[in-house]
Order: C-alpha cells, then structure tokens, then sequence
C-alpha cells in the first residue's frame, strides 16, 4: 500500500468484528487481538492506522459501552510502543 502511495489503513471496523451470528455485514468476526496485531504491522510497514472501536446496539442497551471500548482497546495498547501512537487515529464506532 505504501508503495502506491497509501497513508492510511482502517482496522477494527464493526463489520469486520462481527461474528456470523450477529448478522451485521461482512462478518469476519476479527478479535480484537488480531485488530492490534494488525495496528502494528500497519505501523510497522509505514502506514498510519486508523483504529476502529465501538459496542454493538446490544451492548450499548445493556450499558456496556465503556466496558467493550476498554476491552477492544487493551491489546492495541499493548501491542504498540509510546512512538507508535503518533501513527494512530481511534475511531469511535458504535
């Protein structure tokens, strides 16, 4: 991507999240875990990140908003350095 050009990739979004269950869009049921994974290569190959977090309408009826967002968000955190995160953009995404 960075050799035509590209600055940026979006990782995380909720269509690639969801599992099959849920019935929502592509359905790639990506863990978070795989999300930071994928923050960090992204990095790690030139690139800017944009990082998706956000609960589904589900989780935000029952008032789990801030609970899933921390839960999405530990492994980036953990997966990048202080350095990385001039590279990083977090989307809110419910």
């Amino acid at each position: 991507l960075v050799d035509f050009g590209i600055e940026w990739a979006i990782v995380g979004h909720s269509e690639r999240r969801a599992s099959p269950a849920t019935g929502y869009g592509v359905m790639a049921n990506e863990s978070s875990e795989l999300v930071a994974q994928k923050t960090a290569y992204g990095i790690s190959k030139g690139l800017n990140v944009i990082a998706c977090i956000g609960e589904t309408l589900e989780e935000r009826e029952a008032g789990r908003t801030l609970e899933v967002c921390k839960e999405q968000l530990a492994p980036i955190c953990a997966a990048l350095s202080e350095d990385d995160w001039d590279k990083v953009i977090l989307a809110y995404e419910p």
